[in-house]
């Protein structure tokens, strides 16, 4: 996602991240079992940014808020990753370990005084993104469909309808912003998973969806604008090079590709 926008923002997001992954010179995400990409590294705090931005918000709670946002991220994906990958035990414990260590970076923040109201937020998201785990097993040996697609991706990436509850409560929009602010974010979550999950029919008619919304979008949105941008840019390079384009894919397909875990 583009850096230079919100670059003090990003500096001090990005301080403190890696004091958080590096410890007595040790970088804690050379032992991950897989690299982290763009798509599980920026998207969630990149959309934090931009929303804080059309909301002119211009708060402490910024960064908090997205640090927190991509622990508990990072902490439901490294406990998925290890169970949709073929690896051996050892990587696979590794896994869930930094998974606990990341949910643990999130309970920490949410302790703290700013970011301790929205505790039930981060439960709710916490229960949703693991739905959308339990609903794809259900669904792995079927062949699914793209509503089927599209509902496990509502689930797990419900993180970018988070920060739209929780700035909402800092600065309360009209009903009507707020509830198509909902609409978009969970829009743009099928349209980030669907390039996870190498659905490029998916993405390309999620991405019209994006598209018409912010078409009728109630507030300028210049920044969610860029955001959505550049997203779909990276989107339209994966569909483009995805070997289906079909709607319907079945699960046993699924393979590393699929992880999230390409630069």
């Amino acid at each position: 996602m583009r850096r230079e926008r919100f670059a003090e923002y990003w500096k001090e997001y990005d301080a403190r991240l890696e004091r958080t992954l590096c410890w007595q010179g040790q970088d804690y995400t050379a032992l991950l079992p897989r690299p982290l990409c763009w798509r599980v590294r920026d998207v969630c705090p990149a959309f934090v940014f931009a929303l804080a931005a059309d909301w002119g918000l211009r708060r402490p709670g910024t960064v908090e808020l997205a640090l927190a946002l991509e622990y508990s991220y990072l902490s439901f994906f490294e406990h998925r990753l290890p169970w949709e990958a073929e690896m051996t035990e050892q990587r696979r414990q590794y896994g869930i370990l930094f998974g606990d260590f990341f949910a643990a970076q999130a309970l920490t923040m949410l302790s703290g005084e700013l970011l301790f109201p929205y505790y039930a937020f981060f439960a709710e998201l916490i229960r949703t993104m693991n739905e959308g785990v339990l609903l794809l097993r259900r669904l792995r040996r079927e062949t699914m469909r793209a509503e089927d697609w599209r509902a496990v991706l509502q689930r797990e990436k419900a993180a970018l309808v988070l920060p739209v509850r929780v700035l909402a409560v800092w600065a309360p929009p009209e009903p009507q912003e707020a509830q198509f602010l909902e609409r978009l974010a969970t829009e743009l979550s099928v349209l980030w998973g669907a390039g996870e999950r190498g659905q490029s029919a998916l993405g390309r008619a999620s991405l019209t969806q994006v598209e018409g919304l912010l078409a009728e979008a109630p507030l300028g949105l210049e920044n969610l604008r860029v955001f959505v941008s550049d997203l779909a840019a990276r989107t339209r390079c994966e569909v483009h090079s995805s070997q289906s384009s079909q709607f319907t894919v079945h699960s046993s397909q699924l393979g590393e590709g699929d992880l999230g875990i390409r630069d």
